[in-house]
């Protein structure tokens, strides 16, 4: 029994166009049945004033009301500040002055139905940094023209060194003491220009570097060579083989030190600390393969054990090396960064023009 009720409901729903839901009448149904002690503001209550104002006018001779019985105006206006509230905005804010505005271009908002009247932008970047918007705290907003790029403030950066005003040893025309002064040249090495270790700048750091050699040489500084050598039979650096072997014209000389290694630092299991102990060496310059690895290994073991450390920049070269997502970095970043980072308070980063420029004492 109960189940044909349900039926014949359902099917008063589909043919009655006054129906909202199975056999429920709609309040602007003419023949709604009013309940008795209606609340005024009620919707069936609301329709039957509205038929009799229809009715009333009618007789007289007048149309229907087409305002009909309405709420007042400040109770619309509280019912659009409660669906302001409703829909995320501040307390007290009229959602359809809101809307309004911000289709005319007058305020930026990131609601959904108000958007469809903006262009279309990448996600992220309409987004203002307004309060509690999803855009300010995930860090995005949209491009000030005004802007400076994100890192550049307008202040020149400054190392550690000149903030807390270390003065520069190599500079033009300053004096160098030959007699405590040391260069190390670090694997200048034929595994570095073939091979799988293979240097793209290789070539034009040789160079400098044979150039840098005679200056010292002419300058009375003291050179010392290093090599590094594991043992035969691995797949770099072995002992006697190809790879190993000095570059040209970078072979230790008759009278000129010659350090092995096998380890990135040229201090560590070798001789290198007694050598300069027993020299009187105070100063340190360095230059070789490669930047980010040897280099950077013996400057900042140079600096802990209390040297002044200067590396010859266009002297030493690197190689592309993978980054943290996989993309390649460029040897001119790795070689630019390592020795940013040296420079900052390890070592001074300097060129063999500089060298050439300081007073021998």
């Amino acid at each position: 029994m109960l189940s044909d009720c349900w039926i014949v409901a359902a099917c008063r729903s589909w043919n009655d166009p006054f129906t909202t839901t199975a056999g429920v009448r709609h309040a602007s149904d003419p023949d709604h049945p009013r309940r008795p002690g209606a609340k005024p503001g009620h919707p069936s209550s609301l329709a039957a004033r509205n038929h009799a104002t229809d009715a009333r006018r009618a007789a007289q001779g007048g149309g229907a009301d087409r305002r009909r019985h309405q709420p007042s105006a400040g109770r619309r206006r509280r019912c659009r500040r409660r669906a302001g509230r409703s829909r995320g905005l501040a307390a007290g804010t009229d959602y359809r002055r809101h809307q309004q505005r911000c289709r005319e271009g007058g305020i930026h908002c990131r609601r959904r139905n108000h958007a469809d009247r903006r262009p279309w932008r990448p996600w992220g970047t309409n987004l203002r940094r307004s309060a509690g918007s999803t855009g300010h705290r995930l860090g995005l907003r949209r491009p000030d023209p005004g802007r400076p790029p994100a890192g550049a403030t307008g202040v020149t950066a400054r190392s550690l060194r000149q903030i807390v005003g270390l003065a520069p040893t190599f500079q033009p025309g300053s004096s160098l003491a030959a007699s405590k002064t040391a260069l190390l040249l670090i694997d200048y090495q034929q595994e570095y220009r073939q091979g799988p270790l293979a240097l793209p700048d290789e070539a034009t750091a040789s160079a400098v570097a044979r150039r840098l050699r005679a200056w010292a040489e002419a300058a009375g500084v003291t050179v010392i060579h290093v090599q590094h050598r594991v043992p035969a039979g691995s797949l770099l650096f072995a002992d006697g083989s190809p790879g190993a072997e000095p570059l040209p014209g970078l072979a230790p000389a008759s009278g000129q030190s010659l350090i092995s290694k096998r380890l990135p630092s040229s201090f560590v299991s070798t001789g290198l600390a007694e050598l300069l102990h027993s020299a009187g060496i105070e100063t340190l310059l360095l230059a070789g393969y490669m930047t980010h690895n040897c280099v950077d290994a013996t400057a900042r073991d140079a600096f802990h054990r209390g040297y002044r450390v200067g590396i010859v920049a266009d002297a030493c070269a690197t190689r592309d090396l993978p980054g943290v997502g996989g993309a390649t970095i460029s040897a001119a970043q790795v070689h630019a960064a390592v020795l940013a980072g040296l420079g900052d308070r390890i070592a001074e980063i300097v060129e063999l023009a500089t060298l050439e420029a300081l007073s021998i004492a």
